[in-house]
């Protein structure tokens, strides 16, 4: 017979099983073990024996959990084997040939995303004091120059992650494109240029 979806307690007690009349007529097994649960605890996805992926979602009822279909979806081409939601509630699947963001609509469709740190914006004529107020004591930039004042060995990288120059001298950016650079120092600490 096909695998099936169990739901157990934390103390063992098996509270939902996929071969339960309940179940059999809308889950046909289950593939590859992927499976994803939303981070409040109301939505329910896997992939079924037929490769189909299956919302659900999830009404408690105590501690068991009921499953409503919601969506059913043909995955294309390869098995996924892996999924979970983002921070933003997108289904994100990853398979043997695919990787897949799916969105769910939802009644609420907007998501603020929190900031893991903050970026500082100033304006080009403070560019200069930004940048030395973040550097340490081994580099300076002006006039499209990073100047090495105790000759320590710097790279430089393009945004895209691209070393562009190395050295342990001044480095000139007067001849490369304009846009953001970033300059590894010795200390690990780094630099953000804008060019």
């Amino acid at each position: 017979s096909a695998t099936a979806l169990k739901f157990y307690t934390w103390d063992g007690a098996e509270k939902l099983s996929s071969h339960t009349d309940e179940y059999t007529d809308i889950i046909d097994g289950c593939t590859s073990g992927a499976i994803a649960m939303s981070d409040d605890e109301s939505m329910l996805v896997m992939i079924d024996g037929s490769r189909h992926l299956l919302v659900f979602d999830i009404a408690w009822e105590d501690d068991k959990p009921v499953l409503t279909l919601r969506y059913e979806y043909t995955c294309g081409i390869g098995d996924i084997r892996e999924m979970h939601f983002d921070y933003a509630g997108n289904l994100v699947t990853s398979g043997t040939e695919s990787f897949t963001v799916f969105t769910v609509p939802t009644d609420k469709n907007v998501t603020v995303v929190p900031a893991k740190s903050t970026l500082k914006v100033v304006k080009a004529a403070d560019l200069e004091t930004a940048i030395n107020e973040i550097a340490d004591e081994h580099v300076t930039y002006s006039n499209h120059t990073i100047w090495n004042t105790d000759n320590v060995q710097l790279m430089v990288f393009s945004a895209s992650g691209q070393m562009v120059a190395a050295g342990n001298s001044d480095i000139s950016l007067e001849a490369m494109p304009t846009g953001v650079y970033v300059v590894r120092m010795p200390s690990g600490k780094v630099l953000k240029v804008l060019r």
